[in-house]
């Protein structure tokens, strides 16, 4: 079941050998940065566990549930967690036993996680619950406890490169853009899609400068805000164009209501990526200056195409400042504090 999914062995070995000996867990945490394949594990796991994969694959299977975040805030709604309560409990109606698969556990209100501790102090005998999070510090540590967790690493670059080729990807386009991949073969395949990523070059150019004239850097913002507020907006109408596909007229409004949700949902969770993306080059220049300064192989800079850049840089911040520093932003970007403001505060502390 596991064979086509690139990188995380020792993940696949342990999975595999955990089903062969019949020591399945209730309940588990797959932890891991975005785009290394948490989803596809936890449905493999499934087709595992069922007996099936086609309709698994297909998200159609009756006995394999799975829940994402909704709305425009992409959170899981306390509603949707207490229906997964009722559900957790209700017989499998084809197979031996239920699986169900949470997206972004860590995105849900303080309710909403209170909701599922029920039915992990007492969960059904024929149910498998996998929670997929990249920030599993986010949850809730009585869920955690309960929770047997499997951690993924990045997929390494050769892996990643190999596995573009075989899809059609120049092996020169895919050596390029995979090291700014941080081991995600969807960012990499984002990469490959639309090219040279503006944000990148725009952080870059003011990283590398050693004093930043304000009203430079509030132009700075504002490029990489007026960026922003057109992804989102694509991200909306393409949003609203899914929405008209589907045939509302044989739903009820609680029915139409749950899809637009979750749809809103998927936008949000989309734009905190694309945040998220501009918050990692702050990151991998830092490191990059802490490698350089402490005499380490250049062949591992993740910006080597800024090497010139990074040599001449004199001043630079703790890595633990600089992690501290993004964390703060990315909160106040989940708060709906807008990226200009927010990113102008980021480099003048950064500086």
């Amino acid at each position: 079941m596991f064979d086509s999914l690139i990188g995380n062995e020792r993940v696949k070995g342990y999975l595999t050998r955990m089903v062969e000996r019949g020591m399945v867990g209730q309940s588990f945490l797959f932890a891991g940065p975005n785009g290394i394949g948490k989803s596809l594990f936890a449905q493999a796991l499934a087709s595992l566990l069922i007996g099936e994969t086609e309709r698994i694959q297909h998200g159609n299977h009756p006995d394999v549930r799975t829940y994402r975040p909704e709305g425009k805030i992409g959170m899981h709604s306390i509603d949707s967690m207490r229906q997964f309560n009722t559900d957790v409990y209700l017989s499998p109606m084809e197979a031996q036993r239920k699986v169900f698969i949470i997206h972004d556990a860590d995105r849900m209100l303080r309710t909403s996680a209170n909701a599922l501790l029920k039915t992990f102090e007492e969960p059904a005998d024929d149910t498998v619950i996998i929670l997929l999070s990249s920030s599993p510090e986010n949850l809730l540590t009585t869920v955690l406890s309960r929770c047997r967790r499997v951690y993924f690493q990045p997929i390494e670059n050769p892996l990643i490169i190999d596995w573009l080729v075989a899809h059609d990807i120049d092996r020169e386009i895919a050596a390029k853009v995979v090291p700014f991949a941080n081991g995600s073969l969807a960012e990499a395949l984002r990469l490959c899609e639309h090219g040279e990523d503006e944000v990148r070059e725009l952080v870059l150019q003011v990283l590398s400068e050693e004093n930043h004239r304000y009203r430079d850097l509030q132009q700075f913002s504002k490029n990489v805000g007026d960026y922003f507020d057109r992804i989102k907006s694509e991200m909306e109408s393409a949003a609203r164009q899914e929405l008209t596909k589907i045939d509302k007229e044989n739903m009820s409004v609680a029915q139409r209501d749950f899809i637009e949700k979750e749809i809103n949902g998927v936008v949000s969770i989309n734009f905190q990526a694309e945040v998220d993306r501009l918050l990692q080059v702050v990151i991998s220049w830092y490191r990059d200056l802490h490698l350089l300064q402490v005499g380490g192989d250049e062949s591992l800079l993740v910006n080597k195409d800024h090497l010139d850049a990074l040599k001449g840089k004199k001043k630079t911040c703790s890595l633990d400042k600089v992690q501290d520093l993004v964390g703060q932003m990315r909160l106040a970007v989940q708060r709906f504090a807008p990226i200009d403001s927010s990113l102008e505060t980021l480099f003048l502390q950064l500086s």
